[in-house]
């Protein structure tokens, strides 16, 4: 399967669902291509695929972890084939305690709407849960309603929305892509978070928490794209960084979104090569436990090191080091890792803070490679 990038009557219709009202994607897998908005829409976290089919996928994402860095929740409203499930649409929720304690469930659903709300959007995963966005994106909430997870979070923003390359919304030119067909939109890269849920009996509410949300999609399956992403977020006394590290199954290159802002002065925001240029970029290095980068092996790393490098030789360095939320690998080089915990650093030469975040790492080894429009590629797909 794939994607119609660019595709005419695609971006009519999904550009006319941005203007006027709401999409509605069943919860059944069809056959064929589908298409995909891969240009700015003017509502920012609007529908960018038209249906599922066996490789596409979109969801909005949810995370937030308390202050001290033991308690988290990720809450993810997919629209996704996923061969655990049986729907692609679903919602799953993930919620890690203090005790060690993990929930992990999903809960499929027959069909999901998403209606446009100025910049942003309200969207119902069937009887299971909803979110509604503020039309300036300054906040958002969803609700769950299952007999296993009742309650809801709200989200209020404290750094400004924006695509990979750093630009805001309603830029014209702007990219949604972190990496060759791998969308990514960041609503609220940092909040304030309030939970007030009930998971299987157990009370989970938090005020003054973490938070962040996103929204990712593209019509090529992550494990034909992507080898491997480091992804994560936290907010360190004056300072709220966002890093999305990417190693692309298509190009072989490496590609890093940055956001850093501090206080509310934004200090970098773009996405490039780590290396392209001498200013204006970050990388994430894993480290401990034997952890490698390019990371081949199932090692685990122990911590990350996460550097940014800005305008006039100024240097901004964080190491984050926490505890795993859910981990999907199985001991193999391929699957999810999800950490928690704390993050600490600050300008090279000033003062150092702690805060907290939320980290994870993504990888595949041994998928098949292709290119860009999901076509069979070249090369082995292995380090």
């Amino acid at each position: 399967m794939q994607a119609l990038f660019f595709s005419a009557l695609g971006i009519f219709l999904l550009r006319f669902v941005s203007l006027v009202g709401a999409d509605l994607v069943l919860g059944e897998t069809v056959s064929g291509n589908v298409s995909v908005i891969t240009t700015p829409l003017d509502a920012f976290d609007a529908p960018r695929l038209s249906a599922v089919n066996g490789t596409s996928f979109e969801w909005w994402f949810f995370d937030a972890v308390t202050k001290d860095g033991k308690n988290s929740l990720a809450v993810v409203f997919y629209r996704m084939n996923e061969s655990e499930v049986s729907s692609p649409i679903f919602l799953q929720v993930t919620i890690a305690y203090t005790n060690g304690t993990i929930y992990d469930i999903s809960f499929p659903v027959n069909s999901s709407s998403v209606t446009v709300n100025g910049l942003g959007v309200s969207g119902v995963w069937g009887e299971v849960g909803t979110f509604t966005e503020a039309p300036d994106l300054s906040s958002i909430e969803f609700t769950i309603t299952t007999k296993e997870v009742q309650g809801t979070f709200k989200l209020k923003s404290f750094a400004p929305a924006h695509y990979p390359d750093g630009k805001p919304p309603l830029t014209k030119g702007a990219s949604p892509f972190v990496a060759p067909a791998l969308g990514w939109i960041n609503a609220i890269p940092a909040g304030r978070g309030t939970a007030d849920l009930v998971i299987l009996g157990e009370k989970f509410a938090f005020k003054n928490m973490v938070g962040y949300h996103d929204h990712n999609f593209g019509g090529v399956s992550l494990s034909q794209g992507d080898k491997s992403w480091y992804f994560g977020h936290a907010t360190v006394g004056p300072y709220k960084l966002v890093w999305f590290d990417v190693i692309s199954a298509f190009t072989e290159g490496r590609t890093s979104s940055v956001y850093l802002v501090e206080n509310n002065k934004i200090l970098l925001a773009n996405n490039n090569s780590a290396f392209a240029s001498d200013l204006n970029f970050g990388m994430v290095l894993p480290f401990g436990n034997g952890s490698q980068f390019p990371p081949p092996t199932s090692r685990m790393p122990d911590s990350f090191i996460l550097s940014y490098v800005g305008e006039d030789d100024r240097h901004w360095s964080f190491v984050a080091r926490g505890r795993i939320a859910v981990d999907t690998s199985q001991g193999l080089p391929a699957g999810y890792t999800r950490w928690t915990g704390k993050v600490t650093g600050g300008e090279v030469g000033g003062c150092k803070y702690v805060g907290a975040g939320v980290w994870e790492w993504l990888r595949f080894f041994d998928a098949q490679p292709v290119d860009a429009t999901g076509n069979p590629g070249s090369g082995n797909g292995n380090y």
